[in-house]
């Protein structure tokens, strides 16, 4: 009757490969967009629909929530960490050791020119999260020690000597479930 016009197509790379899916989206795009006319009637709709739109639209979405989550964990860690404390020096030692070993784990990634997906990319803001465990449990136990009067050496000792077994403990448990 003139009122739907539908094309099917093919294409041969699978929509699964989202850098060949999203080229094709974006030339979908582009192409439906140069077919719009100025005498178009206002009800003319042109879509794209199939796998080759829905992974490269699933895509842009798990980034933007890859986004948020990451900024909304590091919040929450960072404000955590400055009321359990009070005091930014502690973000420094949780943070400075945690942020190393980030960029020495995406070195790593780039220097083996590794790939990172999106569910893998999740998984840094999950060690936001665990990565400053031990810091704070070393702070924890090491502000109680300066409590109790040692000196800055003998404090940082104690604390790490009475830790060992369960920091051990606790980065098998961590290293075992990654």
């Amino acid at each position: 009757d003139g009122t739907i016009c539908a094309v099917d197509a093919s294409f041969t790379p699978s929509p699964s490969n989202l850098e060949e899916a999203t080229k094709i989206y974006d030339k979908s795009v582009e192409l439906l967009e140069s077919l719009r006319g100025p005498d178009d009637p206002p009800d003319l709709e042109l879509a794209f629909s199939g796998p080759y739109r829905n992974a490269p639209m699933t895509k842009k979405v798990m980034e933007e929530d890859l986004r948020i989550t990451s900024a909304l964990s590091l919040f929450l860690v960072f404000g955590w960490l400055l009321l359990q404390f009070r005091g930014l020096r502690a973000l420094l030692l949780v943070f400075l050791p945690l942020s190393a070993a980030m960029l020495i784990t995406l070195g790593v990634v780039a220097l083996f020119g590794l790939e990172m997906n999106l569910v893998s990319s999740f998984t840094f803001a999950i060690l936001i999260g665990i990565g400053n465990d031990f810091g704070v449990h070393i702070l924890m136990h090491y502000g109680d020690r300066r409590r109790e009067g040692l000196g800055v050496e003998e404090a940082l000792r104690q604390a790490l000597r009475g830790l060992r077994g369960s920091m051990f403990a606790a980065a098998m448990t961590t290293i075992l479930t990654f």
